[in-house]
This record gives structure tokens, sequence and C-alpha cells, in this order.
């Protein structure tokens, strides 16, 4: 059975973020017996929400999640997981999913601001219902494929280069010089 190794980034607001319903989709691909998953949770959680992990005692238990706490080296996660898990509520813009982009790593995400700008349905990640099923569902399907999940990490590397600073600058520049052209103040 492959493993699949997912990871959840945060620093609190597990339950904003999303991290019980991202607990839940671990759960269903479980007991589906499909594939592996192993959910990698970096960050603390906020002020009262340990109490989200209790029903998902097993899951950590068995190793499907692994609780890392704050860690000053991120990157490192970036660099030995196969998917980043957004299952925001509410996000302006998603530094965690960009950093994911960078890394090379597919994002599978719910319908969150910002989403659409880095994530392209089936090309570098999926945007996904905010359901356990439809994130277990995509799980399913990338740990089945390991040739799917090598070219969304290439499609992923590609398209956090329309983030970068020189790219994000040159952008600028040329909406301010067609304003100026067109007579905008």
């Amino acid at each position: 059975m492959t493993t699949l190794r997912c990871l959840f980034v945060s620093l609190g607001a597990w339950r904003r973020k999303g991290l019980p319903l991202l607990l839940q989709a671990i759960d269903l691909t479980s007991q589906r017996g499909v594939c592996f998953c192993v959910l990698d949770v970096v960050g603390r959680p906020g002020s009262g929400e340990e109490e989200l992990l209790a029903p998902f005692t097993r899951l950590v238990n068995d190793g499907r999640v692994r609780l890392h706490g704050h860690c000053e080296d991120v990157e490192r996660f970036y660099c030995e997981t196969d998917v980043l898990l957004v299952a925001s509520h509410v996000e302006a813009f998603s530094l965690v999913m960009l950093d994911a982009l960078r890394f090379g790593v597919p994002v599978v995400t719910g319908p969150v601001n910002g989403a659409e700008e880095m994530v392209e349905d089936g090309v570098n990640g999926y945007i996904v219902e905010r359901r356990p099923e439809a994130f277990a569902d995509r799980l399913e399907l990338l740990a089945a494929d390991p040739d799917l999940r090598r070219r969304l990490a290439a499609a992923a590397r590609m398209r956090a280069e329309r983030f970068r600073v020189s790219e994000v600058g040159r952008q600028t520049e040329l909406v301010y010089r067609q304003a100026a052209s067109a007579g905008v103040r």
C-alpha cells in the first residue's frame, strides 16, 4: 500500500484553519484502506484547541498523524511531503500555499480566498469542496499515481514563479504604465 505524506502548517487557529476536517479525511482514507496517509501537523494549536485532537487519538497513536509543534525549520517538511492540505474557512492570501508551490509541493485546498490564484485545479493541485470525502478522494488519487504527483509538483514550481518579487514588481509596473498611458489618475 502506498504511503502519501501530507502536510498541514498553521501558527494556531487549528479550528479556523480546518484541521478537524483534514483529520476526518485522513481517518476516512484509513477506513477505506486504499492508501496509507500520514499527516504532519506543524505548528501549535490555538488557545483551547487541544481538544480537537481527542476524537483522533487513534490516528496519532498509529502514526497517521504526527504532531511537531512549533518548528523553526518548516522548510524541511516541505522537502519531505507529497502534498499540502489547506482546509481554511478564511484566508486573505495563503503564504503556506505559496511556500508549498515554491518547494514543488502540490496543494489540495478548499475554495478559500487566493486559492484560484495559486492553484489551477488538476494542474498543480486541486480545489475541492470543504468536505472530508472530497479531500480523501484527492488523497487516494494522488497516492495511486506517482506520475501524477510528479506532474503536479513540476507545475507547482512553475506556478510559484508568478509570485516572485521580481515578477510581481514587473506586473505592478505594467499596470501603472497602462494606467498612465490611458490617462488614469
